[in-house]
C-alpha cells in the first residue's frame, strides 16, 4: 500500500487557530465590523438588499458563512445589510 501523500499546505501560511465566527445579524454595520475585528476576522464583501422592514439603513440582515462556523483568523465574513 502506498498512501497518498499529505497534502502540504500553502507555503508560509501556517495553520492558525481556529476562531468562531460571531453573529453579526441585527447589528450596525459599524458595530458588526469591530465585533468581526474583536474576533480576528475580516469584513468581506458588503451586498445590500430593500427587506428588513422597520431595521435602520445599514443593519447587517445576512452573514455568510453562519455564526458558529470555524474559520481561520483573517478569514472574511462577507454581509448583507438593509439599503
Amino acid at each position: 500500500g502506498n498512501s497518498p501523500a499529505p497534502v502540504p499546505s500553502r507555503p508560509g501560511a501556517p495553520a492558525g487557530p481556529k476562531v468562531t465566527v460571531p453573529n453579526v445579524v441585527g447589528l450596525p454595520l459599524v458595530q458588526a465590523d469591530s465585533t468581526l475585528r474583536a474576533s480576528k476576522l475580516e469584513p468581506g464583501a458588503i451586498s445590500f438588499a430593500s427587506a428588513g422592514g422597520s431595521s435602520p439603513a445599514n443593519t447587517v440582515l445576512n452573514q455568510s458563512p453562519a455564526p458558529g462556523t470555524q474559520l481561520d483568523a483573517t478569514s472574511e465574513v462577507d454581509m448583507v445589510l438593509k439599503r
